[in-house]
């Protein structure tokens, strides 16, 4: 069997990817246009990809096709139906880059929680130079230990980063599923808002989920209270975010994801700095380890296939 990689460059150049190359032979591209994936794909029974859309169109032009790799959890860039009624399997890779998003989210969380980037400005503006004390208290911080944190997304990312979390000492709740009544022990997000120091962002983007923290879910949340998104950028109302920033509605937040990505018409979110609002490039997932990981499993996947079985397919409802 051949197989092409469609955006290798999408995992950085650090990758070892030896655990496919030994499986199959390997034709690899930095990037593909939507143009050029037909070409690309042709002669090829495996076709890994990261963001690269494959469509209904690719597979009735390239019968040869038999499985799919996505390099990621998310599979909205495949035409799942289509996969399935050209025989084609699907996979992607699950859990690879917990840690990566949970320590990430902690690091957020103790940056904004002691003003990191608000203490640097102060050194670097000379204002502890001129202070009278040995130290220069600018805005309060408090410890960790006992503040609340919320977490949106149960799955293997929320639960991460909510058992890190307890090593902090911090109180730990996930709430509902959005759009589903409270239980006992999961309030639902409005019922949870009001009471939580921190909340982070674990869950995907649905019609559900689209739009979920607007101005009226930050207006329940506390004057302190912060915000991470390290989830989907569509999940916060950009505008609504800016604004509870800027006028002191919530004490800051921490964006790892954009509606749009790249951000290459600008973002309301990157119009000015602002020490309280923290915008990463899409990076919780990639430390080299997690990166390695999803190459490593999808190697895996690869050799299921090739032995008759299949791990990690994605299901095709309807």
């Amino acid at each position: 069997m051949q197989a092409v990689l469609l955006d290798a460059d999408t995992l950085g150049p650090e990758i070892n990817w030896s655990p496919i190359k030994e499986l199959v032979p390997l034709v690899a591209y930095s990037r593909t246009e939507d143009s050029e994936v037909t070409e690309r794909v042709h002669g090829n029974q495996i076709v890994l990809t990261n963001k690269v859309h494959l469509t209904r169109e690719h597979f009735k032009r390239n019968p040869e096709i038999r499985f799919i790799g996505v390099l990621a959890t998310g599979v909205n860039n495949i035409d799942l139906t289509a996969a399935r009624d050209a025989g084609i399997k699907v996979c992607h890779v699950r859990n690879y880059c917990n840690q990566s998003v949970a320590e990430y989210v902690i690091m957020m969380i103790l940056n904004l929680n002691f003003q990191l980037m608000d203490c640097l400005d102060q050194v670097w503006a000379g204002r502890w130079e001129k202070s009278p004390h040995f130290t220069h208290f600018h805005r309060p911080f408090r410890e960790l230990k006992g503040q609340h944190l919320l977490l949106v997304g149960s799955g293997s990312l929320g639960t991460a980063v909510g058992e890190m979390a307890k090593n902090f000492g911090m109180k730990v709740t996930y709430c509902a599923r959005p759009g589903e009544h409270s239980t006992p022990g999961r309030p639902s997000l409005s019922q949870a808002l009001p009471e939580a120091d921190v909340v982070s962002l674990h869950c995907p983007l649905t019609d559900v989920t689209k739009g979920l923290i607007d101005d009226e879910a930050l207006g329940l949340m506390k004057p302190t209270a912060i915000l991470i998104n390290c989830a989907r950028g569509g999940i916060v109302q950009e505008e609504a975010l800016l604004a509870a920033v800027k006028s002191g509605r919530i004490r800051g937040a921490a964006i790892d994801v954009l509606n749009q990505e790249p951000p290459q018409k600008g973002s309301l979110l990157l119009e000015e700095r602002n020490p309280r609002l923290l915008v990463t490039p899409h990076v919780a997932w990639a430390s080299i380890e997690a990166r390695q990981r999803l190459i490593d499993i999808m190697g895996e996947n690869i050799g299921y296939f090739l032995s008759g079985r299949i791990q990690n397919e994605v299901a095709v409802h309807g």
